[in-house]
Order: structure tokens, then sequence, then C-alpha cells
């Protein structure tokens, strides 16, 4: 790969803000993909080098200069590794592979929630090239799961699901001869140098100050936001995602876009509106509770020149500011949640909140980059994640879902929340299915406690149509 374009260039706050968070504990992300049919493993490592050719992102490493700031920088390209779980009865090795109900060395298809959560929690060395991996999880001859990690300064959710996309067209091609070459894309500035004038300079704190005092006077008005029953206190560095993962099938979402277009709303809505009533019931207050949620806005198509399809970090997020209770109607929290978040980024807030990272930023400037530096910075970005939650739907997912070969059956996502929220909802819909991946970190939420809000949210939002 060494006559692909160099990259080198200083972080962005935003970047440099999920550098600095997975220093205190990961914030990696990682998508999943059930395929069934045949997909093999050399399959799979020839098409990571033709994503990794075309995606300048995937050949870099993070580096700190003497002065302590942070440069992406391309060096030592080496390829995206791959690891195997579960092999084949021809491939396992005489007394090495488990016995058992599944197949000498399969293993059973929810093994990938805790493959994911392995992925999730283990740190890369940002340092070294490339700032990706892949595990291929194998539960019979024609059924894998396929998990692609990806650390957050170089995408996000989005990014990784063109990312996914890409690589099952080049295993496609591959399995059956073809030319799999994809076009190379080039190198990218941070999202910020493609944002509108009005998002910059004194505009843009003006904006961003007028975002803030919202956010504080619906505290002052409705009191301090809501979040899950913390379960047992620890500091960030000690925090570990734990994934519950729940789908709903074609048929049910269907019918919630059916339901959520008549009642005005969307299926966003719904599931966030699903969340809360879930913590309102396991709280168990009998007042209306106040609820802040940030969820991810993809801002491609909003900058100026719009970015397609490329890797990189181009989200900020979106606040919806709600009150539910025990007597509060689904469908009308719904609508609340929508017109919320639709105000939210009619005014430009997404835009603006990156001034957030600017400050943070500055902030560790004073610190330095080291320990004690992440230590602060994290620290005070979790007291600006007000209410402990955030939910992150990517939408529907264009994936062809039959390769002739292999067929793709879902795809979803899930990431850490590290030290910035207590429990998070990833959401992901293709053709066939859509996921949702309830993250809690533990031991602020137990596994058990997560599973009974998933269970609780599902509930309610299949009771509603």
């Amino acid at each position: 790969m060494s006559s692909e374009p160099e990259i080198e260039r200083k972080l962005s706050p935003s970047e440099k803000f999920h550098w600095v968070i997975d220093r205190e504990s990961r914030i990696n992300f990682v998508m999943h993909a059930a395929v069934s049919g045949i997909l093999q493993e050399q399959t799979i490592r020839t098409a990571l080098d033709i994503i990794q050719r075309r995606h300048p992102l995937l050949r870099v490493c993070i580096m700190r200069t003497w002065r302590g700031s942070l440069r992406f920088k391309s060096g030592d390209i080496r390829a995206i590794p791959v690891r195997v779980v579960g092999v084949s009865a021809g491939e396992c090795p005489s007394g090495e592979c488990p016995s058992g109900e599944y197949n000498p060395g399969f293993v059973p298809e929810d093994k990938w929630v805790e493959e994911a959560e392995r992925e999730i929690n283990t740190p890369f060395k940002s340092e070294e090239c490339p700032l990706a991996r892949c595990v291929l999880i194998r539960h019979g001859d024609t059924k894998t799961t396929v998990l692609l990690t990806v650390h957050h300064s170089i995408g996000d959710g989005k990014a990784g699901a063109f990312l996914m996309r890409d690589l099952f067209r080049a295993a496609s091609k591959v399995q059956k001869g073809e030319s799999a070459g994809l076009p190379g894309l080039p190198p990218r500035m941070d999202m910020t140098a493609y944002f509108p004038g009005w998002a910059k300079g004194i505009s843009g704190r003006l904006r961003y100050i007028r975002f803030g005092l919202r956010v504080l006077s619906a505290m002052v008005r409705w009191g301090a936001p809501a979040m899950p029953l913390v379960d047992r206190k620890a500091p960030v560095r000690m925090r570990r995602a734990c994934i519950v993962a729940k789908t709903l099938n074609a048929a049910t979402v269907a019918n919630l876009h059916k339901r959520a277009r008549i009642e005005k709303t969307t299926l966003h809505g719904a599931l966030i509106a699903s969340q809360i009533l879930a913590v309102v019931h396991e709280r168990g207050s009998a007042k209306e509770l106040a609820f802040i949620i940030g969820s991810p806005v993809n801002l491609r198509a909003r900058l100026d020149p719009p970015v397609e399809d490329d890797l990189g970090l181009f989200i900020t997020v979106g606040i919806s500011i709600n009150r539910a209770g025990f007597s509060t109607d689904f469908w009308q929290l719904a609508r609340e949640v929508r017109q919320s978040l639709l105000e939210c980024v009619e005014r430009g807030d997404p835009f603006v909140y990156v001034m957030m990272h600017n400050d943070l930023s500055a902030v560790a400037g004073l610190f330095g980059s080291g320990g004690v530096g992440a230590r602060v910075y994290t620290a005070i970005a979790g007291k600006l994640h007000l209410g402990g939650l955030a939910f992150s739907n990517i939408g529907r997912v264009d994936i062809a879902a039959d390769h002739d070969s292999f067929v793709v059956e879902s795809l979803g996502f899930a990431a850490s929340a590290s030290g910035l929220a207590v429990l998070v909802p990833f959401v992901a819909t293709t053709d066939t299915v859509t996921t949702w991946n309830f993250v809690g970190m533990e031991p602020l939420i137990s596994r058990e406690h997560t599973a009974r809000i998933a269970d609780k949210a599902c509930k309610i939002l299949i009771d509603a149509i």
C-alpha cells in the first residue's frame, strides 16, 4: 500500500474528544453482521485489504508530538487483523476443539455478543496502524457472524455501515473470481472544514450559548434529568460495556412505521419514547421526570460540499428535552420527542455542539494529554453529558442482502458509552430486521438491570402498536 496517498493532519477537537475519552475507558464501536452461506476466511482477508486501500483513515495511526498535540499519520501500514472464533470439524486440530451440542469448534449464534463485548472493551494501540480489526465467528458450515471494530476517532456508526457494505461487496466479487477493486477515496479534512460560515466564530459561539441556556432553563423548570438507578458507583476507568441484544422483525417494523405515520411521528421518536418510559417504570416515581437524551446526528448531507460514504467522524449530537411519567401517553411522548429533535436540528444545534469539544480541548490543554489530563477531561465531559442516557440510530442501512454465495441477514452496531452515559441503545435497520442493542456500563448498571430495561422497552413498543 506504499503507493497510496499519505495522510498527516492534526486531529480535530471532536476526534481528539474520542481519543482522550478512550484513554480512561474504551469508546470503540463494533459493527456486526449475520451471514448465511459460504463465506471463506481468505475471502474476508482479501476484502479487508480492498476496503483498506479504499478508505484513507484505515491506513493511519495517531501520534503525539513532543508538544502534546495529536496527529493522524500514515506510516507502517499493516493489514487489518482477523481473529477467527470457531472452526469446522475438518479444520479442528485433534484434541483442541470443544465438543457438545454443536459441531466441533462451532459456537452458538449468540456467541457474537460475548465477542462484541470483548472487542468494544479491548483498547487499540492508537500509535499503531490500522485502527480497525475484524473477527470471524463460525456457527456452522453456512452460518457466520462478522464483527468489524473501529476506533471512534476515525469513524462513527454510519461510517461503519459504509465499511460493512464495501466489505461484503468486495467479498462477493472475490468469491466469484471477479475483479474486486473499489475506487479509492481522497483524504478528508475534519468535518468542521465543511461547516457553513454561521456555525463558526462568534456566530457559532452565540448559538452554542443559546443552546446551553435552553438546556439549563429546562433543568431549572423541570429538575435534573432522570437516569436509570445506579447499581454500584465506579470510576470511569473501571467501567465496562455489556450488550443486551434485541431484534424487531420486518413485519413488526412495518407495523410500527405505519402506526408512527398515523400518529405523526417517526420510528426514531417511538424508540426513544419506549426507552424513556422503561426508565420511568423502573424508577417508580409518581411525579413526571425530565429526560435529556442525546442522539447522534449525521451531518454528511448538510456539509459543504456534502460527504457521502467516506469513513470519518461526521456526526455530532442533537438533544431532545422531554418530561414523562406513569400517565404519559406513549404516542404523545413519541411526537414530543420527534418535535424536540426536529427543532434542535432546525436551529443548527448539532453544528454548534462541537464548540463543547473545542472548550474541552482547551481545558485539557492545561493538564496535558497524559493520564491526569485524560481523567480531568473525561470527568468534565461526563458532567456535560447530562442524564446518563443517549440513543443512537443509524436508520436504514443500504446493504445488498444477497451476494450469490452468501446472504447478509442482519446488520447492527454497538459502542461503549465510556464515561459519558449509563445506558445507550443502538439501532440499525435492513430490509429484513431491525437490531436494537442496549449497552449498559457495568458496574454502574448490571447486565441483569440492562436486560430488564431492554425487556420493558420492547414490551412498551410492541404494546403501542
